[in-house]
């Protein structure tokens, strides 16, 4: 016989990843607390988790100098589409040069695709001021690789920012408010190669190499399912 309360607690299988980076200051040791409980590497550098300035919980990601952390290739569940990722960004402007552009992230690292990636994320910031374009590209079949843009008027403040697919399109929102979309009908059901947070890349727009993110990343979180329908207030 199981508990009354073990039977009607359900099982998210939607969240294919779940990183809320908490822990004690200057640890290494970072937790997958989806229900797939994903290995999560360190690769190069330093990432620490930080509890300075947190942007969620008690602490956060802070990838400083050459630091990438990886995830292996997502071998369950199997042919399982990726439509939503989510991640709370900030960088300290002291961190990014103007007109510096610095990789969040790659999915899809062995690139399928010849020089395509499935999905990709880089910050670059203005040539002057405090803010800044965030930039995620994603792979839809009828499409190819498509452009997401994200202004951010200010790349220290703490920022929510989320993809998601729709049946019509994919939709990037900030602070939970659409702010750009593309039509596609579409789906890419890519659930395999690893996963990069804080690498390099080169640039679509100026084919210049980038540089790794410097900065604050929290919840950064994956989804099977189409997470954000509609505009909605961020996840504290």
């Amino acid at each position: 016989m199981h508990p009354l309360g073990v039977l009607n607690r359900k099982i998210d299988w939607a969240t294919l990843l779940e990183l809320r980076f908490e822990g004690s200051n200057g640890s290494q040791v970072f937790k997958d607390s989806s229900k797939y409980n994903r290995t999560v590497n360190v690769i190069t550098g330093t990432p620490i988790i930080s509890t300075t300035n947190p942007l969620s919980g008690s602490s956060s990601l802070l990838l400083g100098t050459n630091g990438t952390i990886s995830i292996p290739n997502f071998t369950t569940p199997v042919n399982t589409e990726l439509r939503t990722i989510e991640f709370r960004i900030q960088i300290d402007l002291d961190d990014i040069a103007f007109n510096e552009s610095q990789c969040v992230f790659i999915k899809g690292y062995a690139s399928e695709y010849g020089s395509t990636y499935s999905y990709y994320c880089f910050l670059s910031r203005n040539a002057s001021g405090t803010g800044g374009k965030l930039y995620t590209s994603v792979y839809a079949l009828d499409v190819g690789g498509k452009l997401l843009h994200i202004s951010i008027a200010d790349l220290s403040a703490n920022n929510h920012v989320a993809i998601t697919r729709r049946s019509n399109g994919y939709f990037a929102y900030l602070n939970g408010v659409v702010v750009d979309s593309f039509a596609s009908t579409s789906s890419y059901a890519n659930n395999t190669y690893d996963l990069y947070i804080g690498e390099t890349i080169a640039d679509p727009v100026t084919s210049i190499m980038t540089n790794k993110f410097k900065g604050r990343l929290d919840n950064f979180k994956l989804y099977n399912i189409n997470r954000y329908p509609n505009d909605f207030t961020p996840p504290a």
